[in-house]
């Protein structure tokens, strides 16, 4: 299990046995592609190409790809890493309303005229949602770590407001326990980077809000 970058380092440098790695992965039966679309998005297409060319050809391994969006380009890159003729199973069907969650969804958004006013405006929001719902769960995503640490500190030290915070820099444990807490507790806040959108699914939320600048997330969570 590897990032493209960490994998292309191993598959150029690292020795097992006294066997080039870039060797050993020649033999490989199975692949498995998962987030794709992330990681097209993050221009790793390049580097996918040149790790499976050093893996055997599509019809002579299994290549399973997982993606949660289609978009123009994952269609191109199909056609250089599946096998012909490969079966495409979709999980969701887009001429189904009921699919349809942003339609589902009461969603606005504001735009600072001043960065000055971040802080003070998301503590406000975050303050008038705990007064209008005594059940309120809400989620907060932020784009960096840095951004988690700072205001789960801001609102604890100085707000006096009880976070929960989940991040990369996290231990495994650490964000499962803090994810179980958050699931079983009502009445709460929790303080996130994009972590908590691979996998986690938190379906008695009442809010949810990216606190940062625009661009897409997909987040694997079923409605409340």
């Amino acid at each position: 299990v590897a990032t493209p970058g960490r994998l292309s380092d191993h598959l150029a440098e690292t020795y097992l046995s006294r066997r080039k790695f870039s060797d050993i992965v020649s033999s490989t039966k199975i692949v498995v592609l998962d987030e794709m679309d992330s990681l097209l998005d993050l221009g790793f297409k390049r580097s996918i190409l040149k790790i499976l060319s050093c893996m055997p050809r599509q019809e002579r391994r299994q290549t399973l790809l997982f993606s949660a969006t289609l978009p123009p380009a994952m269609n191109e890159v199909m056609k250089l890493v599946m096998s012909e003729g490969f079966e495409r199973v979709v999980c969701v069907d887009e001429t189904d309303v009921k699919s349809h969650t942003n339609s589902r969804v009461d969603q606005s958004y504001i735009v600072l005229k001043s960065m000055d006013d971040y802080i003070s405006l998301l503590a406000h929001i975050v303050h008038l949602n705990m007064l209008e719902d005594k059940k309120f769960k809400l989620l907060v995503f932020f784009p960096t770590t840095k951004l988690v640490t700072f205001f789960a500190e801001y609102f604890q030290s100085v707000l006096d407001v009880p976070v929960f915070k989940l991040h990369s820099r996290m231990s495994q444990s650490s964000r499962q326990r803090g994810s179980a807490a958050f699931r079983k507790s009502s009445g709460s806040v929790l303080f996130t980077s994009d972590v908590s959108a691979r996998g986690e699914c938190y379906t008695e939320r009442t809010h949810r809000f990216f606190a940062n600048q625009p661009r897409i997330l997909v987040s694997r969570g079923r409605l409340p």
